[in-house]
């Protein structure tokens, strides 16, 4: 929606992109909010990890163990 303000001429291309910016954070900080509701929720931190890693990690949250 800002890009189209920017290119019908409603606003220049600095106040679309910040704009842009700051609904951006809006939403994440209600994403942020609404995921918080989840008391069983599981964060997998995916920061310095490889792919094999983080999918190792869902799996072992999301498939019930497997008993002998």
């Amino acid at each position: 929606a800002q890009i189209l303000d920017f290119l019908n001429g409603r606003c220049s291309l600095e106040e679309a992109s910040e704009k842009a910016i700051t609904l951006t954070r809006t939403y994440i900080r209600r994403q942020m909010t609404w995921l918080r509701s989840f008391p069983d929720l599981h964060w997998i931190d995916m920061e310095n990890k490889s792919p094999e890693l983080i999918a190792e990690e869902a799996a072992i949250l999301l498939l019930p163990e497997v008993s002998p």
